[in-house]
């Protein structure tokens, strides 16, 4: 039998026998060199001190677990090329079960080892991601910066990555200005830094590597622009409000008694009343974020008080009234082609739910009966509250109900007002059109807009500094104001449109970190964290 099957080094070693029974393949295996250095004074050596026998695992053999059986001789016989003093696995088997840990992790990946016939413990796959060393972290040329929560809202640490290989280089622990200059300064070389307009980001990396070109990134830049046009629609509401989308709904025969049936008062459902309540207390907040205010607190303190998004606090106080949470929509339903037959059939005195899933069911409905009793419960409300048969308004019904659309919201206008004209659907473009024709504010915002987002779709760098202008001279406050935070960023928003580079490779290996992180369902360390983010498939050796 050839011993190079079995063994990564036959020079030293040769199988002496082989056993197979269900524990596995057992391989008895005798060292040929008659002495060896020790490993304490290097002095070769050739007597037998005394021995003792190990049985370390191997990597499998067609399907069977693989266990070494070595009648090791104390001093003498190391085998640095098979297994490591104590080890109970052999190198290579370590390495393959190091390279499953990484790409799955520990629960995961003893669950496909045991299947490999290498079982060992989602503990010990850890420790073995612990133990891989570090690659050495080369310098790059170009630098990306962004940010990743570690708990989201509260935790956040910072993601570098190296844009030319598309590969990220390091973890860091936080946000802030002085770990990205500390990390910068022991690792001088950085040409480029693309980053997003944060304040930390801006002063770590002109304190870290000043002589380093700043990128703003683009679509950070789109996405800032678009928060300034929703705050702008949300102090200004009258052009919202003057959009009234219009209703789908089939005509009927009797359209003012269908009217006349809406205007019946109704109970509230479960739904309806816990809606009261998230209304209820979105007041109750607004009114304590504004109480909050009115005392001197910053916005940052109100938030941190009230367990908000400083955002959302900005959002209250920019508003007169309290926002409301948007009017839900009415999805298409298995049903619509039979709302006639139902309201008839209703109206008719049948309330049997089974009765009128079989009759519809025959006409080729291919829904559940549950779906059906859910819309008789809906419906037993209102008729107990409707006029009695008989009466002068005859109960008629719409032949099918249109969808209920959501009110127009500020966030919804400001994606109209940066999506290009010619990609919006034709009903959105008329609402947009009726928006802009409420408020002549809003129709020079949304010039702005097209011309902002225009620029940086076609990179002209030549259009900056006219734009800029013309923000500044609006006369519109979140205008001048957003134009005047791009003064004070003005050469990395140039180099943002004159440089290629952006933070679009930093997002994608954050994604590829929230996976990894939530594979592990939260419960990681950051050092474990960080092993695995930047580990790479060609580091492993194989």
């Amino acid at each position: 039998m050839d011993d190079g099957v079995f063994l990564p080094d036959p020079s030293g070693l040769t199988v002496a026998s082989w056993d197979v029974s269900k524990a596995g393949l057992m391989l008895t295996v005798c060292t040929t060199q008659p002495q060896a250095p020790c490993p304490y004074c290097t002095v070769l050596a050739h007597r037998v001190h005394s021995h003792y026998q190990r049985t370390p695992a191997d990597l499998p053999c067609c399907g069977y677990q693989v266990r070494l059986v070595l009648q090791h001789r104390t001093f003498v016989e190391r085998l640095p090329t098979l297994v490591q003093p104590y080890a109970r696995r052999t190198d290579r088997l370590a390495q393959q079960q190091q390279v499953v840990a990484f790409w799955l992790g520990g629960e995961a990946g003893a669950q496909l080892l045991l299947l490999l016939a290498m079982p060992t413990s989602a503990d010990t796959l850890l420790r073995l991601i612990r133990r891989a060393p570090e690659a050495a972290v080369e310098t790059p040329r170009v630098l990306g910066v962004d940010d990743w929560a570690l708990r989201r809202g509260q935790v956040y640490g910072t993601i570098l990555v190296d844009l030319e290989k598309g590969e990220p280089i390091d973890l860091l622990p936080e946000r802030s200005a002085d770990v990205l200059a500390h990390w910068l300064k022991a690792h001088p070389g950085v040409e480029i830094i693309s980053r997003d307009r944060g304040l930390e980001y801006i002063k770590g990396a002109t304190d870290g590597a000043p002589d380093a070109l700043q990128v703003a990134d683009r679509w950070h830049l789109l996405k800032n622009w678009r928060e300034a046009v929703e705050r702008y629609l949300e102090r200004n509401l009258t052009c919202l409000r003057a959009v009234t989308p219009p209703a789908e709904r089939a005509t009927t025969t009797a359209e003012h008694s269908a009217a006349a049936k809406e205007a019946l008062p109704r109970p509230l459902t479960k739904v309806q009343q816990a809606q009261q309540v998230r209304h209820a207390r979105r007041q109750a907040r607004y009114d304590v974020v504004l109480a909050l205010f009115a005392e001197g607190h910053s916005q940052r303190s109100i938030a941190r008080q009230l367990g908000m998004g400083k955002r959302t606090v900005a959002k209250y106080l920019a508003v007169e009234v309290c926002p409301l949470y948007p009017q839900g929509v009415r999805r298409r339903s298995k049903l619509d082609p039979y709302w006639s037959y139902l309201y008839q059939r209703w109206q008719a005195g049948c309330r049997n739910a089974s009765q009128l899933w079989r009759e519809i069911r025959q006409q080729g409905f291919c829904g559940s009966r549950g779906l059906v009793g859910r819309w008789a419960a809906g419906e037993r409300p209102r008729r107990r509250h409707a006029r009695p048969r008989g009466s002068a308004v005859a109960q008629t019904y719409p032949a099918a109900p249109g969808q209920r659309r959501r009110a127009l919201t500020a966030r919804q206008a400001a994606w109209w007002f940066v999506t290009a004209e010619g990609e919006l659907e034709p009903e959105d473009q008329q609402m947009l059109q009726r928006v802009l024709a409420a408020d002549r504010q809003a129709a020079r915002v949304y010039t702005l807009s097209q011309a902002f987002a225009e620029m940086f779709r076609q990179r002209t760098l030549g259009a900056l500094m006219g734009w800029l202008e013309a923000a500044s001279q609006s006369g519109i406050g979140v205008v001048r104001s957003f134009a005047e935070c791009l003064r004070q960023d003005l050469e990395a928003v140039k180099a943002a449109l004159a440089l290629p580079w952006s933070t679009g490779p930093v997002e994608g290996q954050i994604n590829r970190l929230k996976l990894i992180k939530r594979a592990m369902y939260g419960r990681a360390g950051f050092d474990l964290l960080r092993r695995r983010v930047l580990w790479q498939p060609r580091l492993a050796l194989v």
